[in-house]
């Protein structure tokens, strides 16, 4: 009985790591995450004059901006058909610590998806704001 459990782990542990490596090589032949969302990752780049993209590899690009108000960082990472997008702000004076994260299919319209984000965002800002 512990040997199908062991044989069935191994494979299940197989089959991970080679999806993986199938999903990394998708995302390199396409040209990168970077390229990928370009429109995405320009939008995020473009809300304050000190952003920056902090990682880009094949699994993720990190961009946002660091200073003394804190950091507010957009990670995009695609998985098996979709892309998802987790904002984290860390040491805010005003709002302390806040993570969203959302989840769109792979090709998806990105103005659709900053569509959704921003409005996600303003909601959870208004509700933080009047909680104040």
């Amino acid at each position: 009985m512990w040997r199908f459990f062991i044989i069935l782990l191994a494979f299940i542990v197989i089959k991970f790591i080679y999806d993986t490596a199938k999903q990394s090589a998708k995302i390199k032949k396409e040209g990168g995450v970077r390229k990928k969302y370009a429109i995405l990752i320009n939008h995020f780049l473009s809300g304050h004059k000190q952003s920056q993209i902090f990682q880009d590899d094949n699994t993720l690009v990190s961009v946002g901006v660091m200073g003394i108000a804190g950091s507010q960082i957009y990670f995009i990472s695609p998985a098996y058909g979709n892309v998802s997008i987790r904002m984290e702000i860390k040491n805010n004076p005003l709002f302390g610590n806040t993570k969203m994260e959302w989840l769109f299919p792979e090709d998806m319209d990105q103005n659709l998806m900053i569509e959704r984000i921003e409005q996600d965002i303003k909601l959870r800002f208004m509700n933080l704001y009047n909680n104040l």
